[in-house]
Order: structure tokens, then C-alpha cells, then sequence
């Protein structure tokens, strides 16, 4: 005990809370429904005085009122997120450097520069300096610069520690809206979904018929090299030379989601692409040939719109997203998931492209196959005029058939050969 500091009031005072220790029975019902009034019950025996300090203990109110004994001195700790808690003095005890508040040795182990904080003053002394310490502001600057800068609404009436800790705030705010340019995409708000204007539809899909689309009379001669460069995108992977794991990210993911990930978000999209892939192999995925697909046509360039369920991460829920994208551009997107994008907002949660990524493999399932097929039987009829293709939109169509026909039969020299489309086919 003289080791530990520990009076021996306070060792039984232990003892106490091992013998006394409460159940947490659920207090009967009357005939309204309505909880009775709560008597305590205890693991072993029913106690008949307590220290203050174990005061929760009490078997009822008059026990509380009449039982309770002053005991071992004890002390309040500030405690973590506003719950503060007692503990015996004797145990030891510190002051948090930046508050001074009294904390115990179970909350005190936080230090910076060998100075002990809180837990809450040492998630904000670790990454941002003290005032009035090198690099710091002083509190007047950042007075000053909230009401001027940030234009934040009752700046005059704050506490300097609430001006601190909301200058702290704004700050980081202000330096992620300063990097919006950085995220190119997406290109229009979730509303864009419901009116249409900015794209136009070429011709729906039913993925159930395969490749038969192609055959449809909507789908125009000019369309075709547009056509096989999206599925071809689908398929087509950046095995170059990439290291560590973006380099096993680059070997599962076709290039053209890796890049809408590092473009739709902050940094690479690691998170984005890890969740693609968590949700699109999830046992509850929708199949892909059960998604509303439509061909769309933007600026030139022709693009997919696709509608599917995707499950949700750790619950039952499904959610209904929605995203239209062409081999180099998300346009638009939207999900019923608390983060998805709806209305004005411009955001790609993590349940947008797994519908893309489902897609990709059912082409290199099945899909493929029949599109080659397809567009080998439309290619040798008279349904397109090929003389109106430029030498660009051949070669286009060469390089994404060829990438095609490497994902439906890897065995295939990936080395493409120098023979035409209709050799190809």
C-alpha cells in the first residue's frame, strides 16, 4: 500500500466494489407499461453502508440518503467528451498544460513535448500549436481574421478559448474548399438526372438480349466507334509501372475507374476503389443484366447511363444509385444512401461505381462475346456506312475490339496484331 500511495480506506473501498458490485437488472413493468421504481440488485451480498465514492451503488433513495459515508477522499476528472467521472485521490492525479482541468492517471498519459493534456486539448496540441508559440496566431489575429475573413456571426461574443477552437475549425474548412478545383469531376448536379439537357439518349439496353442492341435502327454509323470504345474502356487495364498496392488496384481495376476515382475525389480514391470492389462482389449485388441501362450521347462522345441496386456495407439496406459516365468523364451520379448525391450536390459516393464495375465483368463474362458478335454480323451487312469513319475512329475501334476479345479469351497474344477490323472480327 505505502508503494501505490494507497490509504487503507481506500483498499477497502476496492474491496467494496468487487463484493457490492450491482446488477443491471431491468426494473418490472406496472399494468401502464410504465418502469416501477428501481431497486437495486447485487452479484453477491446487499450492502449496508457505502463510501461516497461508490454512492451509485446505493439500493434505493433512502439507502442513498441515510447509508453513505464520506470514505477516502476523492476528486472529479474531466473525462473524456464531457463525461466526467470520480476517482480516488489517492490513485494520482494531473493538470491539463492548455485547460487546467484536473485529470486522473487513467486520462492523463496524453503528452506533448512532455506536458500533459486531456484527451480533447491533446487531439488539438498534437497537430496545432499552443498560442502564442512559434507558427501560432494570436488569439486577436484570429479575432480579426474570423470576423473579417470567415465572416463567422458572433465572433465578438466568444470566450478566447471558443475563438481558438473555431479559428481552428474554419481553418480546415476553409483549406479543403480552397482545393474544389482539384476534383474535376463530376460535371453536373444529381438534378441534371431528372431533365435530361445536357445529354441525349441514343437507345436503351435490356442486357438480358446480349449484344442485340447493335441492331438497333436508332444506333447511327457515327455511333459505332463511340459504342466500342465505351464496352473496350471497360476492359481495358493500366498494368504499367505501378508499385505496391496501387499496383494491385491498377491489375483488378479497368483504368478507366481508377481514373474517375483519383478525379471524383482528394488524393488517389483509394477508398473509393476499395468499396467498388467490396460492393460489386458482394453476395447481394444485383446481376448486372438487371440494371436500366441507356446509351447516351454527350458533346461527341458516347456514354452510358446505368441504374442499379447496390447493397449497403454492414445492414440489410439497398440502395438505388444511378451514374452517367463516358470513357473519360463521370457526368452525373446519385444514390439513395445517407452520403449519396441528390438534387444540387456534385458527389460520388461509394456505391456509384460499383455499378460500372459490375458491368466490366459481365462484359468479360458473357457480354463481350456477344457484342463481338453482334457488331461482326452488323459490320459485314449493309445496316452502317463504314465510309463515312475516319482513319482515327477505325483504329479507335481496332485498339477497344482487340481489348474485348483479350477479355473474353485471355490466351490471347495481348500484342495487337497489324490486320484490319474485318480481320479481327
Amino acid at each position: 500500500m505505502e508503494k501505490n500511495n494507497l490509504s487503507c480506506e481506500a483498499v477497502n473501498t476496492y474491496i467494496d466494489a468487487i463484493i457490492y458490485e450491482p446488477t443491471n437488472a431491468t426494473p418490472p413493468l406496472n399494468d401502464a407499461g410504465i418502469a416501477e421504481a428501481r431497486v437495486q440488485s447485487y452479484l453477491f451480498d446487499t450492502p449496508s453502508l457505502l463510501s461516497k465514492y461508490l454512492q451509485q451503488f446505493a439500493v434505493d433513495d433512502k439507502f442513498l440518503s441515510e447509508s453513505i459515508i464520506d470514505g477516502p477522499r476523492t476528486s472529479i476528472c474531466k473525462g473524456v467528451g464531457g463525461r466526467s467521472h470520480t476517482f480516488l485521490t489517492h490513485k494520482g492525479h494531473n493538470t491539463c498544460k492548455r485547460c487546467g482541468k484536473l485529470i486522473c492517471m487513467h486520462c492523463c498519459n496524453m503528452t506533448v513535448e512532455k506536458k500533459c493534456y486531456c484527451l480533447s486539448c491533446y487531439a488539438t496540441n498534437s497537430a496545432v500549436p499552443l498560442s502564442r508559440c512559434d507558427g501560432s496566431k494570436m488569439i486577436s489575429d484570429m479575432h480579426r481574421e474570423l470576423k473579417d475573413d470567415f465572416d463567422f456571426d458572433h465572433v465578438d461574443t466568444l470566450p478566447l478559448d471558443k475563438v481558438e477552437e473555431a479559428f481552428d475549425k474554419m481553418e480546415f474548412v476553409h483549406e479543403y474548399k480552397g482545393r474544389e478545383s482539384e476534383v474535376p469531376l463530376l460535371m453536373y448536379a444529381s438534378n441534371e438526372l431528372d431533365v435530361c439537357t445536357r445529354w441525349s439518349k441514343i437507345v436503351d439496353i435490356e442486357l438480358q438480349y446480349g449484344g442485340a442492341f447493335l441492331a438497333d435502327p436508332a444506333i447511327q454509323s457515327q455511333h459505332v466507334p463511340g459504342i466500342i470504345e465505351l464496352f473496350g474502356s471497360m476492359v481495358t487495364y493500366d498494368k504499367g509501372n505501378k508499385k505496391g498496392w496501387m499496383k494491385k488496384v491498377c491489375d483488378m481495376m479497368p483504368a478507366m475507374l481508377v481514373c474517375f476515382a483519383s478525379q471524383s475525389h482528394l488524393g488517389c480514391g483509394y477508398r473509393l476503389l476499395a468499396h467498388c470492389a467490396q460492393h460489386t462482389f458482394d453476395s447481394k449485388m444485383s446481376p448486372a443484366d438487371n440494371a436500366t441501362l441507356m446509351l447516351i450521347l454527350h458533346e461527341g462522345e458516347v456514354g452510358i447511363h446505368l441504374t442499379s441496386n447496390v447493397p449497403a456495407s454492414m445492414m440489410s439496406d439497398v440502395y438505388r444509385s444511378e451514374i452517367v459516365v463516358t470513357p473519360t468523364k463521370i457526368l452525373c451520379c446519385r444514390c439513395t444512401c445517407p452520403c449519396g448525391s441528390q438534387g444540387v450536390e456534385w458527389v460520388v459516393c461509394v456505391h456509384n461505381l460499383p455499378c460500372l464495375l459490375n458491368l466490366s465483368v459481365f462484359i468479360g463474362e458473357c457480354l463481350g462475346e456477344h457484342l463481338l458478335m453482334e457488331l461482326a454480323a452488323c459490320w459485314s451487312s449493309a445496316a452502317w456506312d463504314k465510309s463515312i469513319l475516319s482513319d482515327s475512329n477505325l483504329c479507335s475501334m481496332k485498339k477497344n475490339v482487340f481489348a474485348l476479345m483479350v477479355t473474353d479469351d485471355p490466351s490471347i497474344d495481348p500484342n495487337m496484331p497489324a490486320v484490319s477490323i474485318d480481320d479481327l472480327l
